[in-house]
């Protein structure tokens, strides 16, 4: 093979597979080194994955990268691997050392050899302090993206000195860091994406200092703690701030320490989120109180929104009516997500049947039954349906679901029908089943308490 070739093909193996490559011959070891030069992002995990990529596909919930994915030498983390071969990689721009073992050293040999780094990810890194960070603000004044979650070493000393001294700061993820909030009026003017959520120390000066800080560009915004009493006015304050928003994500849901639940905001709450007439994606988790006036006044103002997803709570009132109009309000929605709704029919739901574009659908704990694949059989988009503790669906439902995958063979359904009416000990021949059909089928008579899954669950 000629060296193009060779090059090209280190070019897609991890550098840290390459470093053991260079044992082989001179010859390798003097093209890996060449192939180095090209290198623009390490990581930890994959090496083609880029700090800067904080799509909201990849932040709509927290994610724990499971430890076979992560490269692993014996002995030796990441972190040292590139401390090592650091010297060799002087277009490093994106470097990703989650879930690793920092020091001072090894950030400082870092430092001295790759000096155009914009992005770095520290994600649940070990061992930080506020030296560290004072070493990495002086070495990389060019930074645009930082992600710290989970580094239990930022405090707000050190959060208020990272934001005061990057200037060129665009994405900053502080998820489960230990700050309070007051450094939050202070951020850059030029940030377009943060995540503050799990900041338990984060309470009403927090949010009021988020609510007056400079960022009008901002575009993505995940937070969760409103467990007080002003929060209400503090979520209308934020929603009246940052009016360019495209992604918002409220209430995370279950945590380590916090089972969370936004009770402390109204529908008159909800109803300010209608100000961000830009806004794409919304995420409201464990929604206590929301009743149809305010779910229609997001519809009404929102008309950009692709992404819903409402998990809502034991005091809502949502029902048909603040459904029934939905096609003609949204547009462009691909994907809807609905848990626990005060009563939605499958009459509320038909003009979910309109929704051209509609590729995800979930209506968890309804009272749907059978007549809503009338609806989905008109969806030509969608490929992933849930139906969850929906009691009304039957054996003719999935019936009805199996003639509508079989009409499609190109295409593959995932579905999820648990907790349901369909009797199981009744489904005897699955290979009558279509091939193109994922699914996971259980009664709902043999939960316990309709919390856990059942045995037993046909997979098809």
């Amino acid at each position: 093979m000629t060296n193009d070739v060779l090059i090209s093909i280190f070019d897609k193996i991890s550098i840290v597979h390459r470093k053991r490559l260079t044992r082989v011959c001179k010859r390798w070891k003097q093209l890996i080194e060449a192939s180095f030069l090209r290198v623009t992002v390490f990581s930890a995990v994959d090496d083609r994955r880029c700090v800067a990529n904080w799509q909201p596909s990849n932040w709509l919930g927290m994610k724990m990268v499971s430890q076979k994915d992560y490269i692993r030498i014996p002995k030796v983390s990441a972190s040292e691997i590139l401390s090592k071969t650091a010297d060799k990689l002087p277009n490093l721009i994106s470097i990703d050392l989650e879930c690793c073992d920092m020091n001072n050293r090894i950030i400082r040999t870092i430092l001295n050899s790759c000096k155009k780094v914009e992005g770095i990810n520290l994600d649940s890194s070990t061992r930080l302090n506020f030296y560290s960070f004072n070493l990495m603000v002086h070495g990389w004044s060019r930074l645009r993206h930082v992600n710290l979650s989970c580094c239990t070493e930022v405090t707000e000393m050190s959060a208020r000195f990272l934001i005061r001294s990057l200037s060129r700061l665009e994405s900053l993820n502080l998820c489960g860091t230990r700050i309070n909030g007051h450094c939050l009026n202070e951020l850059n003017p030029n940030l377009k994406r943060l995540d503050i959520s799990y900041c338990w120390g984060v309470q009403e000066q927090g949010l009021r200092a988020l609510s007056r800080a400079p960022c009008k560009s901002l575009e993505e915004l995940s937070v969760n703690n409103f467990d007080f009493d002003e929060a209400e006015s503090c979520l209308i304050a934020i929603c009246e701030n940052f009016d360019n928003l495209k992604h918002l994500q409220l209430g995370i849901g279950p945590c380590v320490a916090h089972d969370y639940f936004i009770d402390r905001v109204t529908s008159r709450g909800f109803s300010s989120i209608a100000k961000l007439r830009n806004l794409e994606t919304l995420i409201i988790e464990k929604i206590c109180i929301m009743d149809n006036a305010a779910l229609l006044s997001i519809f009404r103002s929102c008309s950009k929104l692709k992404y819903i997803k409402l998990n809502l709570g034991w005091l809502n009132f949502c029902n048909d009516i603040g459904f029934a109009n939905i096609d003609n309000l949204l547009p462009n929605l691909e994907q809807l997500h609905i848990s626990n709704p005060s009563s939605l029919t499958s009459s509320g739901a038909a003009c979910l049947a309109n929704l051209a574009k509609l590729k995800s659908l979930s209506l968890v704990n309804t009272l749907i039954d059978n007549e809503i694949f009338k609806y989905i059989e008109k969806l030509e988009n969608l490929d992933h349906l849930n139906l969850d503790d929906n009691r009304k669906i039957t054996l003719k439902g999935l019936n009805h679901l199996c003639r509508i995958a079989s009409k499609h063979p190109e295409k593959k359904f995932t579905a999820s029908l648990l907790g349901t009416g369909i009797p199981v000990t009744r489904i005897r021949n699955r290979k009558n089943f279509p091939g193109n059909l994922f699914a996971q089928i259980s009664n709902y008579r043999a939960t316990k308490y309709h919390m856990q899954l059942p045995p037993p669950v046909i997979d098809m």
